[in-house]
């Protein structure tokens, strides 16, 4: 199962573009209401998952690419090791 997340944030006035975007690269578009990171306000964001780092920083910078095509630059983006997930049912910690 996925091992790692990666998550593209931008602002949410970008939102259609961004969900055009998920569309066409499999990512999945997401909309957030205040973030710890960057603080209020709402913001749109891509995430995907891989096992493989490499691969899911490669297709990050492709969808990076995609946004600057159309002049939308990102908030953050960030790729997270998941130890733990009830989801996947992905444990790392042995419990």
């Amino acid at each position: 199962m996925a091992k790692f997340e990666a998550h593209i944030t931008c602002d949410k006035e970008h939102a259609k573009q961004v969900e055009d975007i998920a569309t066409q690269t499999g990512w999945f578009f997401s909309v957030i209401a205040g973030c710890p990171i960057l603080g209020q306000g709402t913001y749109c964001y891509l995430t995907n998952y891989d096992s493989d780092e490499l691969e899911l920083l490669k297709s990050m910078r492709n969808v990076q690419s995609k946004l600057h095509q159309l002049n939308i630059t990102e908030k953050r983006m960030k790729i997270e090791r998941i130890v733990f997930d009830t989801k996947t049912h992905h444990n790392e910690l042995g419990r």
